[in-house]
């Protein structure tokens, strides 16, 4: 998710700046340009972590696409305060919130994200406290002058251009939380062999604060608007169960069916 990679913004600055010593057979060891300690640990665990969020590939080289080369640009547009609140997920769901709609009711934000009351209050008053969100008598206002507001809008733009042009839906599900339901995550999560392959009606479920996001992604990018079934935009399900899929976030539970 974004706000993981947030969490090394940094770090993957500098990864993406030194891409071309990465791309030598034998390189210097950046870890220790960075500050770690030769062959330390924690530099190993943290390249591990970059793979797993698709910023390094499997030789540890950066991944050249439009999502990353623009996460890499984050220190320039915000301060390591801003970084470490848009590494919470709490914060960054909330900052998410505001920024797709501009202004909530801070009661309903509450209630409408999955965190807990605590600790969704918690980052509202920690976002308040960095001028990245403002409080409007019981109403949360992002700050539309603010330059994280700016990058966030950016990558959420470069994340659906890319998606339209790659085919490659898995930087949405990165930027903004949502899973697939429906007939098409059945057949993936419960295939049986000799089942026919195709197309199937497909769901897209997200909470409902971040519905005009996946809307915009429904009409703009062609896996979804060139789709040839059925396709919605539903609620979260409270019950679902959801695993990776091919690095899609995919609901496995069905009772229904069963």
């Amino acid at each position: 998710m974004l706000y993981t990679k947030a969490r090394y913004g940094r770090q993957i600055q500098f990864l993406s700046n030194m891409s071309r010593l990465l791309r030598r057979k034998r390189h210097a060891h950046l870890g220790s340009r960075m500050g770690y300690r030769k062959y330390s640990s924690s530099y190993y665990a943290l390249c591990k972590r970059l793979y797993a969020e698709r910023i390094l590939d499997l030789d540890g080289q950066f991944v050249r696409n439009l999502p990353n080369d623009w996460l890499a640009e984050l220190p320039l547009h915000a301060g390591p305060d801003e970084m470490r609140a848009l590494g919470s997920r709490p914060a960054y769901e909330a900052y998410l919130a505001l920024a797709l709609s501009g202004r909530l009711e801070r009661g309903r934000l509450v209630r409408g994200l999955d965190s807990s009351p605590r600790a969704t209050y918690a980052a509202l008053r920690r976002l308040e406290g960095l001028s990245l969100v403002r409080r409007r008598g019981r109403d949360a206002e992002i700050n539309a002058g603010s330059k994280v507001l700016g990058w966030l809008t950016r990558y959420l733009g470069y994340a659906l251009v890319y998606a339209d042009s790659s085919n490659d839906i898995r930087a949405l599900f990165d930027c903004v939380p949502g899973y697939l339901d429906g007939p098409e995550a059945h057949f993936h999560t419960h295939y049986e062999p000799g089942r026919p392959l195709g197309a199937l009606d497909m769901i897209i479920r997200t909470n409902p604060l971040f519905e005009p996001f996946w809307r915009r992604a429904m009409e703009s990018v062609r896996h979804f608007s060139e789709h040839p079934r059925k396709l919605e935009l539903l609620p979260a399900r409270p019950d679902a169960v959801v695993v990776d899929f091919a690095g899609l976030p995919t609901n496995s539970y069905f009772p229904e069916w069963e």
